[in-house]
């Protein structure tokens, strides 16, 4: 998911600015960083949400297979009797 990468991103930033001693880098960064959380928190209550209620909405009936015109050809073969010339 790009929000953890995004995330993971900025933290590195961080971590960088931090080492090489550059606060005015690091203070940016972090701020960053904080708004991508807050961002990457948004997305995963939406996911739940969103998922919950595709798991509780009612199923509904696949719909019912339409008859055949008679002798009409199938998937690997003919529709009936299998010596028929050209059925497999």
């Amino acid at each position: 998911m790009p929000e953890l990468v995004d995330n993971a991103g900025w933290d590195l930033l961080v971590q960088i600015a931090r080492e090489f001693g550059d606060s005015d880098a690091k203070k940016q960064f972090k701020k960053r960083l904080h708004e991508e959380e807050k961002h990457l928190l948004f997305v995963r209550e939406t996911l739940l949400e969103l998922t919950k209620k595709d798991v509780s909405a009612p199923q509904s009936s696949p719909p019912a297979e339409q008859p055949r015109p008679r002798g009409a050809r199938v998937r690997g073969g003919c529709r009936g009797a299998r010596d028929r010339a050209g059925c497999a």
